[in-house]
C-alpha cells in the first residue's frame, strides 16, 4: 500500500514522499519433517522518491527508504524420542531500503509498476539483506 505526495520540476514528473507498508510470509520445513519455521514481516515506513519526466508514458523510479519491521519466527523442533520444542520470537527492529523500477502510465492517474528494493533490516543488531521484486497496478488521486 502506497500514498504519495510532492511536487514537479522540469526533469523530474513527480518528487515527494511516500507511506510503503507490506506484508511477507515465509514457509520453510526441512526434508525430515524435523524443523519447521515460519517467518512474518510487517514492514511501514516512509520513502522518498523522484521519477523521470520523459515524454511518453515509460518512466523511470528511484526511491530510499526507511521505516520498522515487526518480524515473528514460530518455530518446531521435533527430536526422536523427545518432546516437541515449540515457540515464537518477534522483534520490532529497523529497515533501510533503496530501490527502482519502471512505470507505464496508461492515463494520467492509471499506472503499471514493476520494479524492486534492496531491503536491509537490523534484526536483533544483525543485519539481515533481501532484494523485493514487485509489480503493481495502481491509480493517483
Amino acid at each position: 500500500m502506497c500514498f504519495s505526495a510532492g511536487m514537479s520540476f522540469w526533469f523530474l514528473r513527480f518528487t515527494g514522499i511516500e507511506f510503503d507498508s507490506s506484508y511477507v510470509k515465509f514457509d520453510g520445513i526441512d526434508e525430515y519433517n524435523r524443523v519447521s519455521s515460519n517467518i512474518d514481516l510487517i514492514l511501514a515506513g516512509f520513502n522518498l522518491y523522484a521519477t523521470s519526466n520523459l515524454k511518453f508514458p515509460l518512466n523511470f523510479y528511484v526511491r530510499v527508504g526507511s521505516g520498522i519491521v515487526q518480524t515473528t519466527i514460530t518455530y518446531r523442533l521435533v527430536k526422536p524420542g523427545l518432546i516437541n520444542d515449540k515457540g515464537s520470537i518477534t522483534s520490532r527492529d529497523p529497515y533501510y531500503k533503496f530501490g527502482a523500477s519502471l512505470e507505464y502510465a496508461f492515463t494520467r492517474s492509471f499506472f503499471l509498476e514493476t520494479g524492486f528494493d534492496y531491503l536491509i533490516i537490523q534484526y536483533l543488531q544483525k543485519s539481515m539483506n533481501s532484494i523485493r521484486y514487485y509489480g503493481v497496478i495502481g491509480t493517483r488521486f
